[in-house]
C-alpha cells in the first residue's frame, strides 16, 4: 500500500512540475526571445515625400519593463497630439496617457515672420479640471 501512495505522489509532484515550467509569463505571451529587462515599441507618423513615405513625427510610445521572471512590473504609454498652424509650423505638442485623458506634457513653439522657431516652452504634469454643468 505504501507503495502505490510513494507512485501516485510521485506522479502528482512530476505533474505539478510539467505545468509550473509551462506556466507563460509575458516574454512568451509577446514572443520574445531571450531575457528582456525592458521592450520599447514606438510608431511614427508616415509623412508623404513625393512618390515615398517616410518616417515622420512619434505618435505613440509604450515602455515595458520586466522582473526577472519575464512579468511585466511596468508600462508606460503616450500618445502624442501635434497641432500646427497655417503655414505648417508645428505649434503645440500634447503628450496624453494611453486613454487621452490625463496630459503627461505640452511644447508650444514660436516662429518669426520668416518662420524660424524662435522659441520653445515645455510643460510637465499639466492638469485639466472638467466640470458638469448644472
Amino acid at each position: 500500500m505504501k507503495k502505490y501512495i510513494l507512485i501516485a505522489a510521485t506522479s502528482m509532484l512530476c505533474a505539478y512540475n510539467g505545468t509550473a515550467q509551462n506556466k507563460k509569463n509575458d516574454w512568451t505571451e509577446m514572443n520574445l526571445k531571450g531575457k528582456a529587462k525592458s521592450l520599447k515599441e514606438i510608431t511614427y507618423e508616415g509623412v508623404e515625400k513625393g512618390d515615398e513615405i517616410q518616417k515622420g513625427e512619434v505618435s505613440f510610445s509604450d515602455t515595458s519593463i520586466f522582473n526577472q521572471q519575464g512579468n511585466k512590473i511596468e508600462e508606460n504609454y503616450y500618445n502624442y497630439i501635434h497641432n500646427y498652424d497655417d503655414k505648417g509650423n508645428e505649434i503645440e505638442q500634447n503628450n496624453y496617457n494611453a486613454d487621452v485623458s490625463i496630459i503627461s506634457g505640452k511644447l508650444t513653439y514660436k516662429y518669426d515672420d520668416k518662420g524660424n522657431k524662435i522659441e520653445r516652452n515645455e510643460y510637465i504634469q499639466v492638469f485639466l479640471y472638467h466640470y458638469a454643468r448644472v
